[in-house]
């Protein structure tokens, strides 16, 4: 982003093209990112776990909470994380005081297959 800013500010113009969103295939359901505390952040939203309490995993059995600080401690967990796109939150692996990522061994782009 800085060196696109910086290349902007010198006069410089960006070429590109509209793309509509039905032509942005959806993301697969995977772990995306990992944060500095070992919580993976999925591609999945709320609306794709249907209400259910209780997942198997390829990682684990997880059990489901709407927050963070409702998982006992070091309880493997889904949770509704903090980052999204609009009002829409994505689902988080975690391990309360943890970290998800070294535990199961998680690595960006793992499926994550209910």
């Amino acid at each position: 982003m800085p060196r696109v800013a910086a290349y902007l500010f010198i006069g410089n113009t960006l070429k590109g093209a509209k793309l509509s969103i039905e032509h942005i295939p959806d993301a697969p359901s995977a772990i995306w990112w990992i944060d500095n505390f070992g919580n993976c952040k999925t591609t999945l939203l709320q609306e794709d776990i249907r209400s259910k309490n209780r997942f198997s995993t390829k990682f684990k059995e997880l059990c489901y909470f709407e927050r963070l600080k409702d998982v006992p401690d070091k309880v493997p967990a889904l949770i509704l994380g903090s980052s999204g796109l609009g009002e829409k939150r994505f689902l988080e692996v975690v391990v309360q005081g943890g970290s998800a990522e070294k535990i199961f061994n998680i690595n960006t782009e793992d499926a994550v297959l209910f």
